[in-house]
């Protein structure tokens, strides 16, 4: 599976604030740019659930629909993969062995 490509993006952290980030990195065992990254991205997951509170019963479950008929067919699309001959030629050529039953 390929890397997630990341851009590099210098950042300007006041001596505290830093401090603060490295110690709660430390008890977390993670390094300064992965407590970053996370915090971050809690931040904007915590966004994202603002914005669902703020929807009517109604577009929530719109959205709801929406989002199970997705995965629904993504589902659908794996196992026509899974079930295609192409696919086990695949495996089996990656050094995965059929099974046998």
């Amino acid at each position: 599976m390929a890397k997630p490509q990341t851009t590099p993006y210098p950042i300007r952290l006041s001596k505290d604030l830093r401090d603060n980030l490295e110690q709660r990195a430390a008890s977390h065992n993670r390094s300064l740019h992965a407590e970053i990254i996370y915090r971050l991205t809690e931040s904007l997951h915590m966004d994202d659930l603002s914005t669902m509170d703020g929807l009517q019963d109604s577009e929530l479950n719109d959205l709801t629909n929406k989002t199970m008929m997705s995965i629904y067919e993504e589902l659908r699309s794996l196992r026509k993969q899974i079930n295609s001959k192409e696919f086990a030629r695949r495996l089996i050529k990656q050094g995965f062995s059929p099974i046998s039953e």
